[in-house]
This record gives structure tokens, sequence and C-alpha cells, in this order.
């Protein structure tokens, strides 16, 4: 991506009032672009093929008519070759890790500070991998058989 041009971003998400939210603070910013919102894995499906967005926030409850996994996918295998940020109510490892398998080149919760979205989304854009750091520690914990701390360990229910 060139330094002169802003970066095009596609906000897909169910609930209106967080697309209005991120595309008020994605614009904000001299460097990024929004180039159109979605409600629905279809209507991100058509909007990637005519905007050519330069990253999709997908977020992975998606409600009706398929989630951001699927669409994540099924982006993948229609040869989309921009950057996948997922975006999640789930601050759980097992997200974050099943994104990145469907192909998600980052995964924040939406408990993150708006500022670390936006600093997710430039990590992205130039092509590294964005975590927060708890999520870090719990995936490297998944894959070292630790067992994860929180309500998903049965001690704990």
């Amino acid at each position: 991506m060139s330094l002169s041009k802003k970066a095009r971003i596609l906000i897909v998400d169910d609930h209106p009032l967080v697309r209005e939210g991120l595309w008020l603070r994605i614009s904000s910013h001299k460097d990024l672009e929004v180039c159109g919102e979605a409600a629905s894995v279809s209507e991100a499906l058509v909007l990637v093929q005519r905007e050519v967005p330069d990253l999709v926030t997908v977020d992975i409850s998606l409600g009706e008519g398929g989630n951001g996994l699927d669409l994540i996918r099924r982006l993948k295998i229609q040869g989309y070759a921009g950057k996948i940020l997922a975006l999640s109510a789930h601050d759980d490892a097992l997200y974050a890790e099943r994104s990145l398998k469907a192909g998600a080149d980052g995964y924040i919760s939406k408990s993150e500070a708006q500022s670390r979205t936006l600093d997710a989304i430039r990590m992205v854009l130039h092509g590294k991998l964005y975590l927060s750091a708890t999520l870090s520690s719990q995936l490297i914990g998944r894959a070292l058989g630790s067992p994860a701390p929180g309500p998903t360990n049965d001690l704990d229910r």
C-alpha cells in the first residue's frame, strides 16, 4: 500500500451502532477511509467485489445469514487479496484461533480501547499479525497445553 494513498476499509457488522462508531473513528484519520459498510455476509461479498477495500473488518457474530468465520473463508476462496481484521465481543483465544485459521490477518475484541482498534487496523494493513497481549498469551498457553484462564476451564463452573 502506498503511503500517499488512503487505506480503504469496509466495515462488516450486524449492529448499526458499531458500524457507525467504527466509521466515525476510522474516518477521523487522514490515512484511512471507509469505502462501505455491510450488515451481512451477502452484502459484504457484493461490496468487496465492487469496492475492492484494502482491509475488511469482520464481526464474528453476524446474526442471520451466516457468520464472520464463513465470510472470512468465502473471501479467501474467492481470491480476495486484501487484509481481514476480525472483531468480536468474544475475548477468547478459541475465537481468535478460529478466525486466524479461517484466513484473518488479525483479531481484536470489541472491549479493547478505540485506539487499539486503530493500531490493529494499521498493523494488519502493514502486513503484521495483530492479537492483543491477552489473546497472544492465551493462544500460547493453548499451544503448550496449559489450561485456559477464565470460565472456559471446567473446574471454574
